[in-house]
């Protein structure tokens, strides 16, 4: 078997308002052909230097590459005699602003700038197109919340978020994952300084936890509304911790589910992971709890095992920071 690999990028710029994305047509037999710059991974490269080569050769653009947006395809080569051989390609997204735009005659004979919805109607490639949805999603879901450690401030919509979650949740075991003591709490202002204490070695064990974290508040810029909760556990130097618990647990409020917020909760916390110096985070889920595992993949999951703990099977994944 003799595998192929490709790495490029999904690359765009905004004009005005407008987001628009970089799209080659090929060359020869390919002129028809809709698509992104990459090219062949060559001896000693990673993915990213293999991608940010071909877009420099094939467009003329210097570009930086997003630390945590990464897609991938792999399709047969349907070669005669060699059906298993395989084609991956690879991609990244990037931005660029103010360059010129140089097509590699030998390779790229347009390079056109497109909206999403043009890039979907020219893409042929079904893969291509769901790489370019992706990207498109990602892009609109950056950006649209921030977190934020708890605080007065939130205490009103701290306390309703509480509600939801034990009015649409009764019957959810694990209902205030990554939200601890919120359930037990008799007020905001109690858990809002529980939180406080949990963020120091001296302090967290008054308040019943084994290890230093920090509580975020997911936050809705537009509007200021509560959407999700996460925790960061500073260290996993812990049975049940190293064992399932990991480095974080999250919820998303009942009202605000299946809208993005959690994979984007979680890709923001591994920012704050990487602040504190947190090399590799353990993130663990249900077997059967497909939106969690989705999440987890999203940002770079990579599965180690399944554990059996109390009955429940889950899996083990870990992020590299």
């Amino acid at each position: 078997m003799a595998d192929e690999k490709a790495c490029g990028a999904i690359i765009f710029t905004n004009e005005g308002n407008v987001r628009k994305y970089l799209i080659l047509r090929g060359v020869g037999a390919y002129q028809s052909d809709y698509g992104f710059p990459k090219g062949h991974v060559e001896e000693g490269e990673t993915e990213r230097e293999t991608a940010l080569r071909e877009v420099k050769e094939e467009t003329g653009l210097d570009i930086v590459l997003y630390d945590d947006f990464r897609t991938v395809d792999e399709h047969a080569l349907a070669r005669e005699g060699r059906p298993n051989d395989k084609k991956t390609n690879v991609y990244f997204l990037a931005e660029y602003h103010d360059q010129e735009l140089v097509a590699q005659k030998s390779e790229v004979s347009e390079i056109v700038l497109m909206d999403y919805q043009e890039a979907m109607r020219c893409i042929q490639y079904e893969e291509s197109r769901r790489e370019l949805t992706e990207a498109e999603e990602y892009l609109n879901r950056i950006g649209t919340i921030k977190l934020v450690e708890p605080s007065i401030e939130y205490a009103a919509d701290i306390w309703a978020f509480r509600a939801e979650i034990l009015e649409k949740d009764a019957d959810t075991e694990d209902q205030f994952a990554g939200c601890m003591s919120l359930d037990t709490s008799s007020s905001a202002e109690e858990w809002i300084e529980i939180c406080r204490l949990r963020k120091s070695e001296e302090t967290c064990q008054k308040v019943g936890t084994a290890v230093p974290s920090h509580m975020y508040l997911a936050v809705r810029k537009s509007d200021n509304r509560i959407v999700g909760i996460i925790d960061l556990r500073h260290h996993i130097d812990h049975p049940i911790l190293g064992t399932w618990g990991g480095h974080c647990g999250y919820s998303v409020r009942p009202s605000e589910r299946g809208k993005g917020y959690a994979k984007e909760m979680l890709r923001l916390n591994i920012q704050n992971a990487r602040t504190l110096g947190i090399e590799k985070m353990l993130i663990t889920c249900d077997v059967d709890n497909t939106a969690s595992e989705k999440t987890i993949l999203g940002n770079g999951g990579v599965f180690e095992n399944t554990i059996e703990v109390d009955g429940t099977v889950m899996k083990r994944y870990w992020i590299t920071v």
